[in-house]
């Protein structure tokens, strides 16, 4: 979710927190990733600070409002790949490799480029 975390207004006098709770236990236990730009950045904006309140611990990457360092973003995509099933498939294909054959094996399959010299 992108968000600058000020809700202004309730959906059936209810607030993020309290609708995500009830889509996380009726229908889905959904992962929420919050991009939250913030006046404070390194302080927890409202909506993630009510989800803690209540127990979840969403990911949170945090950009000042007005001046955002965009160059966070290849950290961000790096760790929300890192969350998914594919990512975790192949770390356990991975670590059976190297069990059953070695770390010289392992090595084998990976292409090394050389840059200059």
């Amino acid at each position: 979710m992108v968000t600058d975390e000020e809700e202004n207004t309730y959906v059936e006098n209810q607030r993020f927190a309290e609708l995500y709770e009830k889509y996380y236990k009726e229908v889905y236990p959904a992962k929420i990733v919050f991009v939250s730009f913030l006046h404070q950045q390194h302080s927890d904006g409202q909506m993630v600070r009510e989800l803690k309140n209540k127990g979840f611990e969403p990911m949170q990457f945090k950009f000042h409002r007005q001046q955002p360092d965009l160059t966070k973003l290849d950290k961000l995509f790096g760790l929300m790949s890192s969350e998914t099933a594919t990512f975790d498939e192949e770390v356990n294909k991975l670590e059976t490799k190297f069990k059953l054959e070695g770390i010289g094996k392992l090595f084998e399959g990976i292409k090394v480029t050389s840059t200059g010299q």
